[in-house]
């Protein structure tokens, strides 16, 4: 018949695993600091990307907007900082139509047609003002956000 463990040696088990817990919640709670994203899911009404509905609501004379990413983008932020929260509050003010071209696991030609639009890389936000003859507007990562925010408000005004 084997003794009864001691208080101590049922205790040291814990004890020993106290490092590791504290290694997870760490690492859990870094990791969900990188990956945050402080736009609200509801303030947008995201709209997946279409080239026929992109047109469709050119026709209409609509604004829309479009976020070009891949999730190998930028690191751990494959919008590349093209979506801040006065760009979503913008969007959703004017009520313009955001839609999400996921390019993640895009082709050769899907770049190629969009080099052909003038995107040269992404994450890209594109602006398409409305009506039938108004150019896109192409903004890469790393412009302001007053500029961005400034078109959008130029668009539905």
């Amino acid at each position: 018949m084997e003794p009864s463990p001691s208080t101590e040696q049922i205790l040291s088990g814990p004890r020993k695993l106290l490092p590791w817990l504290i290694v997870c919640a760490t690492v859990c709670l870094v990791g969900g600091i990188f990956l945050w994203d402080p736009i609200q899911p509801k303030l947008i009404q995201w709209i997946p990307y279409s080239p026929d509905e992109v047109a469709a609501r050119q026709l209409n004379g609509e604004p829309t907007a479009i976020l070009y990413f891949a999730n190998w983008t930028v690191g751990a932020n494959h919008r590349g900082g093209l979506l801040s929260p006065s760009i979503a509050q913008s969007l959703a003010a004017f009520q313009l139509a955001v839609m999400s071209a996921d390019l993640t696991d895009a082709n050769s030609g899907d770049f190629q047609r969009l080099a052909e639009t003038g995107i040269v890389e992404i994450p890209a936000f594109v602006l398409y003002p409305g009506g039938n003859d108004s150019e896109p507007v192409i903004f890469l990562s790393g412009t302001a956000d007053e500029e961005i925010v400034a078109a959008i408000e130029h668009s539905a005004g």
